[in-house]
Parts: structure tokens; C-alpha cells; sequence
């Protein structure tokens, strides 16, 4: 078994693993004495908000009076993928060509895309899945495992025919020299599978996240809104591209400037910018 704690001065959480599962305790303050308390019974020391599933061998939310849970349920849809930073120092020019060479000395690997942002959330103290598609290859694993030590329900749809977005920059001296993309947007082929796995997977969320890098994953974005606002889901999206009718019936849009612009032209001052997001808000029926 491994127990990790979460915090600094206190013991405010605990992570540890059941049968292969990384599962997270909340408390107010949990105190464990290795050997002493067994993993059923941790729910008998006071502050735990997590109960044990005999039946389906798991932790659950511990349910108030009224049959709800203080922890937010969040669903995260979306372009997945894995980012690498390859560091080293550079002291010399290839004879190759004139590129510098940089003797990598450190590799750090983190999860990018619509993974970024359920690991954001999941850092706020969310419960949190995850929804994409990603191939049968090294870096789908690499996620997998980053996505388990971050207390992220991983449901990711693997395909044979999709290859796993990967992003590598290489740095030196604190500076980027180069930056490669290992993508074909194949994702798009995966695009009603996982519109299916999504709402499918509305059973105990409280609020739907899409993350849209326009790299084909929610290439049917329009369905899985209509099929939330019908559950009652609040839906955020983060868009992209300059079409944003596909967004129709969100709960709330947040382009950036950028974005934004894209889609209703160059706003002169913010009266301009206020008039133009209103009139986008009722024309695609959002909330915000």
C-alpha cells in the first residue's frame, strides 16, 4: 500500500492505492498510524468525508441529510495531450548545420491539453474524469500513469487508428529552441465514440468541461452540449476556431481576445467589445 499526504503544516488529504487503484481521501484532519487502522475502517476517524464500498471495493463521497455530496463532480472532455521538455546545456554549433547542440541532461513529461485542465481542477479539490482519445502507444501510457499520480479519473478512448497528440520542446539555458509536433489529427475519427463515451459518463457529474484545440476530438461538440443541457449539466467551454455555432446552448464560452475577435471582428474600445459579446451571447443562447 502507499500513503501520500497533501499539504504542508497538516494533513488535510491522503492518496494511496487499492489494488492497483489510486484512490483520495479529503479530511479536515486525518490522522493514520501505519498497521494500526485498517484501510475499511478509516472512515471511523473523525473529519473523513469518504465512505467504503464493500460492494464495489472503492471509496465513495460521503452523502449529507439530503443526499449530496460536498465534492464537486467535474467531467472534462476533450484534445488530449502529452507534453515533453528536453534541458540540457549548449556549448557548441553542429557541424551539421548551423544549430546549436544541446546535451540533454533532463526530461520532464506533463499532461497537456484538456488534461491541463482537469489537472487544474482536480487541484482545487474537484473529482475529476477525463474524456479523449489517444492511441495504443508510449505516450498514452506516459498519461495514463501522470493522470493516476494526479487523482484523475482516466477514461481515455484508445484507438488503433489514432496516434497520441505528443508535443516535445527542446530548451537550453532557459530558452526554447524548438519545439515538435507528433500529430495527424486522426482524433477525428474517434469523434463519435467518444462523443458516446461522454454522455454516457454524465451519471454523478455536476458540471461538463470541453476543451476544444480543434484537433478533431469534439468534432461533435453540438451533441454532447444538447445531450448535457438535457441531464440539467452546466456546460463550459473553452472554444477554438472561428466558428463558434457549434457552441450553441453552452452554459458559458471563454475565448480569449484573440478568439474572440476571430469570430466578431476587431472591437475598437470596450463598449464595442461588451456590445459584441452580448449580442454573441443571446444570438448562440449562452448563459455567459
Amino acid at each position: 500500500s502507499e500513503l501520500r499526504a497533501h499539504g504542508d503544516e497538516r494533513l488535510e488529504s491522503v492518496s494511496f492505492r487499492y489494488r492497483g487503484r489510486r484512490e483520495r481521501l479529503e479530511t479536515e484532519l486525518l490522522l493514520v498510524h501505519f498497521g494500526v487502522i485498517p484501510a475499511t475502517q478509516l472512515t471511523q476517524v473523525a473529519g473523513c468525508r469518504h465512505d467504503w464500498d464493500a460492494g464495489q471495493q472503492c471509496w465513495r463521497p460521503r452523502l449529507d441529510a439530503w443526499g449530496q455530496t460536498s465534492v464537486a463532480g467535474i467531467l472534462v472532455a476533450g484534445d488530449i495531450m502529452l507534453d515533453r521538455y528536453w534541458s540540457g546545456g549548449t556549448s557548441r554549433i553542429s557541424p551539421e548545420a548551423p544549430v546549436p547542440v544541446v546535451k540533454v541532461n533532463e526530461r520532464e513529461e506533463r499532461v497537456g491539453g484538456a488534461a491541463n485542465v482537469a489537472l487544474n481542477i482536480a487541484a482545487l479539490g474537484a473529482q475529476v474524469s477525463l474524456s479523449g482519445i489517444v492511441g495504443r502507444d508510449e505516450p498514452a501510457e506516459t498519461l495514463d500513469k501522470l493522470l493516476l499520480a494526479s487523482d484523475i479519473r482516466s477514461q481515455l478512448l484508445r484507438r488503433d487508428d489514432c496516434t497520441t497528440i505528443t508535443k516535445l520542446r527542446v530548451l537550453s539555458r532557459h530558452q526554447q529552441l524548438i519545439r515538435l509536433d507528433f500529430e495527424d489529427h486522426s482524433q477525428i475519427s474517434g469523434a463519435t465514440e467518444l462523443t458516446e463515451q461522454t454522455i454516457a459518463g454524465f451519471e454523478g457529474v455536476d458540471v461538463l468541461v470541453l476543451s476544444d484545440y480543434n484537433k478533431g476530438s469534439l468534432n461533435a461538440v453540438h451533441e454532447i452540449i444538447s445531450a448535457a443541457r438535457a441531464a440539467k449539466l452546466p456546460v463550459l467551454v473553452d472554444p477554438k476556431g472561428d466558428d463558434f455555432a457549434k457552441y450553441r446552448g453552452a452554459t458559458l464560452l471563454t475565448p480569449n481576445l484573440g478568439e474572440f475577435e476571430a469570430v466578431v471582428g476587431h472591437c475598437a474600445d470596450d463598449n464595442e467589445l461588451v456590445a459584441k459579446g452580448e449580442a454573441l451571447r443571446a444570438k448562440l443562447e449562452l448563459e455567459a
